[in-house]
């Protein structure tokens, strides 16, 4: 006959043997599957947490749908940008950028954005020389060059992932290519909107984005293993 001390023990047991698991909880998926010229903001997401798609932040209907991906319409000789609530502050970016050929270019993506003067923003960005990531953060209107250090190995008409990971106070942007740069700031740390941006005039040509994802970490709790009842007796 068993105890109640032999139940008390074979329920640490199995908690202690139990796996503990996180997983990526996808919040905004977009593959940009649409009719050739339909504006982003008439564009439903594949996924979208907020169920409120993009919004026209700053001259966001430059942003237009050709060949399921998005261009730039025009050269607009402004910069542009579009965002979407992503619902978390600590999340992984990731999107598909194809730079211009033969030209200069400053493309990219914006996250921990509140509104057009508070907000953080990565680009790849060439002018001449080697194409570099440049880090930038906007707080009351005030923008901090973080970085423009970081140069990365990319050719013209290319593609590459960018990834961007926000964790507190820490922002870490990488490329397919392995280069990264980590940067430190408080600014908009709690802020959860994301997005894509580019500028584009006679001098700056227009790349394209596609398959923009981003996810958070969720779970961290306890999996029972299987079959086993936990405090029950055989």
């Amino acid at each position: 006959m068993r105890t109640h001390r032999h139940v008390f023990v074979t329920l640490v047991i199995l908690l202690l043997s139990a796996r503990f698991v996180t997983a990526q909880t996808t919040d905004v998926s977009d593959t940009y599957t649409d009719t050739n010229g339909t504006l982003i903001t008439s564009h439903t997401p594949n996924v979208d947490v907020s169920g409120a798609g993009w919004q026209n932040d700053l001259n966001a209907p430059q942003f237009v749908i050709q060949s399921n991906k998005i261009v730039m319409a025009t050269a607009f000789g402004s910069q542009i940008y579009t965002t979407v609530d992503s619902q978390h502050a600590d999340i992984t970016l990731t999107t598909d950028i194809t730079v211009p050929g033969a030209s200069t270019y400053i493309q990219g993506v914006l996250f921990r954005f509140t509104d057009t003067s508070n907000y953080w923003q990565t680009f790849l960005r060439y002018d001449g020389g080697s194409p570099y990531i440049q880090m930038v953060a906007v707080c009351g209107g005030s923008a901090v060059v973080n970085d423009s250090s970081t140069t990365i190995s990319l050719a013209g008409g290319a593609t590459t992932t960018l990834t961007i990971t926000t964790s507190g106070n820490t922002v870490t942007a990488a490329v397919t290519g392995g280069e990264h740069g980590s940067w430190t700031n408080s600014c908009q740390n709690t802020a959860t909107r994301v997005g894509i941006t580019g500028y584009t005039d006679g001098s700056y040509a227009a790349g394209t984005w596609d398959n923009f994802l981003v996810t958070h970490t969720s779970g961290g709790g306890a999996t029972t293993p299987r079959g086993t009842l936990v405090g029950v007796l055989p």
